[in-house]
């Protein structure tokens, strides 16, 4: 079976505008590859244009950014209107699950820790699709650099986060998320699910008066995931002496940032700006800084997009990082909580000019050889006619 065509959906809102984004690139990607295209957002107030846009000429298959959920009723739109769908997640699984309820769905994830996770559900349609770059990125001819070093990143109070799950759940699970949280933030290949699920168990194992039937997991994967993504930044700013560092992803007159980091005069804060003004940044920066410590094995666009701009990465190592880079041949990567390597890189990176460019035109080159969304939209017209032929309604 060959794919021919595939309507992509666009998202109602999001973040930055950064689905937007995906969604665009990638339909151009599949368009690239020979497959016919069509972007369709849907109107809550006029569903019957929508789906006539998909029915009218249907497609082989639909493809969304972090959908489609079922509705209020149970029903998925692959199953009502018989077309099979592609639910490209670009976060953590654990708002999805329900998706492994769907006949017709296929499910692609950014991290191979999220495939297993589905896998181990007894859903088989899973494709490990990670972010990816723009083939159209280039850095600038003359580069104008004002930021040394950049994070593109929200605020997460994750000491309010633990507050919170201390009162919501109590001393015994909250000494259990602690632990799991300490793990995950201090082995490099721990899985953020996996230190759960295997800290639990250890409890368990030590009589601690845990009702494994009152859990709610989703609910406990997403504390832990905001506590582990919200410490990680600070920890990595608060680490790096004698460097200018930006940070954009701040509310409007918010003082977020200020709670954690009113000490540190080399650290400056900006408001949220949309993606692709951040791309833009990213041109002007020398290096940026990425920590992901719930991708473990898998891999995050901001990296791929730095790269590609021209700038150097500094990263979390984990297993998959440390896999397709090489760590000061094409990117930057440190071990979980090594401040004294954090410094050491920047220190060098920031003073030898001539060294950084040798770095950034190495990763660049992978970045274009393996990691556009030219490349995802290959792997995914590969795996996709037989995920298809198991589709069953």
């Amino acid at each position: 079976m060959k794919i021919k065509k595939i309507y992509l959906f666009a998202p109602i809102t999001n973040q930055y505008g950064v689905i937007d984004y995906f969604t665009e690139e990638f339909a151009n990607a599949l368009l690239r590859q020979g497959v016919e295209t069509k972007i369709i957002k849907a109107d809550r107030y006029n569903p019957r244009e929508f789906l006539n846009q998909i029915l009218t000429d249907p497609p082989d298959c639909t493809l969304s950014f972090n959908g489609l959920l079922p509705d209020e009723e149970g029903r998925f739109l692959s199953e009502v209107i018989n077309i099979p769908h592609v639910a490209y997640l670009t976060d953590s699984p654990t708002h999805y699950f329900p998706l492994v309820r769907s006949r017709n769905t296929t499910i692609c994830c950014i991290d191979q820790d999220f495939c297993h996770t589905f896998q181990n559900m007894n859903f088989s349609r899973v494709l490990f699709l990670p972010h990816a770059a723009s083939k159209n990125l280039t850095p600038p001819l003359e580069p104008d650099y004002i930021y040394d070093v950049l994070m593109l990143n929200s605020f997460i109070d994750y000491e309010e986060a633990r507050k919170k799950w201390q009162e919501k759940f109590g001393l015994v699970i909250g000494a259990v998320l602690d632990e799991a949280a300490e793990w995950a933030l201090s082995d490099r290949d721990i899985p953020y699910m996996q230190a759960l699920v295997d800290t639990l168990d250890k409890h368990l194992k030590m009589g601690k008066s845990i009702d494994p039937r009152n859990i709610d997991f989703q609910e406990l994967l997403d504390s832990l995931e905001t506590f582990i993504v919200g410490k990680s930044r600070i920890e990595l700013l608060k680490s790096i002496e004698g460097a200018s560092v930006h940070i954009f992803g701040s509310k409007p007159g918010s003082k977020e940032w200020k709670k954690y980091l009113s000490q540190y005069e080399n650290i400056h804060i900006h408001e949220t700006i949309p993606f692709t003004q951040i791309l833009e940044l990213m041109k002007r920066a020398k290096i940026v800084l990425n920590s992901t410590p719930q991708i473990k094995r898998g891999l995050h666009e901001r990296i791929l997009s730095s790269l590609a701009c021209g700038a150097a990465v500094l990263a979390l190592d984990t297993p998959y990082l440390s896999e397709i880079f090489k760590d000061e041949e094409d990117i930057l990567l440190y071990k979980p909580r090594d401040w004294k390597e954090v410094n050491r890189k920047i220190q060098v990176y920031l003073s030898d000019e001539s060294k950084r460019q040798k770095l950034v035109e190495k990763g660049r080159e992978k970045v274009m050889r393996f990691h556009t969304w030219d490349q995802r939209a290959k792997t995914l017209l590969t795996a996709l006619p037989e995920f298809l032929s198991h589709s069953s309604l």
